[in-house]
């Protein structure tokens, strides 16, 4: 049961994360 918590905690950084890293790699990209 631990384990399905922190996969679905992580599940949901990682969404948020990627789009915090798409919108920084579009900029570094750019430059």
């Amino acid at each position: 049961m631990e384990c399905l918590v922190l996969a679905l905690r992580y599940g949901i950084e990682y969404k948020f994360g990627v789009k915090k890293i798409r919108k920084e790699f579009s900029k570094s990209m750019s430059s």
